[in-house]
């Protein structure tokens, strides 16, 4: 069974196929159907949108389908920013001010930076 696997609504990295569904059998995910492959696996994370991911699970129970289906979904503004230097130093900051139009910044300067040194090591 694979310990990590990249997957997307558009390609499936394993066989490079369009992901169609994630296969269910017995109530538990047991792998990622492309219409060209399965890939076994022990679970799945989906990411997306919870009305997006009710499409990747037809063998899931309907009534968890149709709980996926009535989300709402909020959206994500994701913006990436490359800095000279660290912003903060800190891995996460979280904002509480109502006034700020974040609640949180995560920043990967420093980990970057740490693992770049590392690998240079």
């Amino acid at each position: 069974m694979s310990a990590g696997f990249l997957l997307d609504l558009h390609r499936c990295v394993g066989c490079g196929s369009c992901v169609l569904a994630c296969r269910i059998e017995n109530g538990r995910v047991t792998g990622i159907d492309s219409g060209d492959c399965v890939i076994p696996c022990d679970g799945v994370a989906l990411t997306m949108q919870a009305p997006v991911a009710a499409r990747l699970l037809p063998g899931a129970p309907a009534a968890y389908r149709a709980a996926l289906e009535r989300q709402d979904y909020l959206g994500v503004v994701c913006p990436l920013v490359v800095l000279e230097r660290p912003l903060t130093g800190n891995w996460v900051l979280n904002i509480a001010d109502t006034g700020v139009g974040l609640t949180v910044v995560i920043e990967t300067t420093t980990f970057i930076d740490g693992l770049v040194r590392r690998m240079k090591s």
